[in-house]
């Protein structure tokens, strides 16, 4: 596991809530060297903290009227109590199913 200091949490919080601020501007508000900075933005991105920088995009601007966005963790306990409960939940729809089948 890799060790990641205040700064790098500073940082990684910024770019969380907005992926597109520059460099100088980023380095001003965090009072860091703008070198520094870039160099520790590498650095998170070679050691895969940060996967990539995307866009959020308006899709009512496009015409786009419904869409749904599902998140998944990547902390494995939470992968695998999801998983669990996801099973539990099925089981319990198909023991409903063939309860009904049976009423029916």
């Amino acid at each position: 596991m890799h060790r990641f200091d205040d700064l790098d949490m500073k940082l990684l919080y910024e770019l969380t809530q907005d992926g597109s601020i520059s460099v100088p501007t980023l380095s001003k508000k965090l009072g860091i060297n703008a070198s520094v900075l870039y160099s520790r933005i590498k650095r998170l991105m070679k050691k895969k903290l940060i996967k990539k920088f995307t866009v959020e995009i308006d899709d009512s601007l496009l015409g786009i009227g419904v869409k749904a966005s599902v998140g998944i963790t990547e902390i494995l306990s939470l992968k695998i109590q999801f998983i669990k409960n996801s099973w539990k939940r099925q089981k319990l729809f198909q023991f409903q199913k063939l309860l009904v089948g049976l009423i029916l």
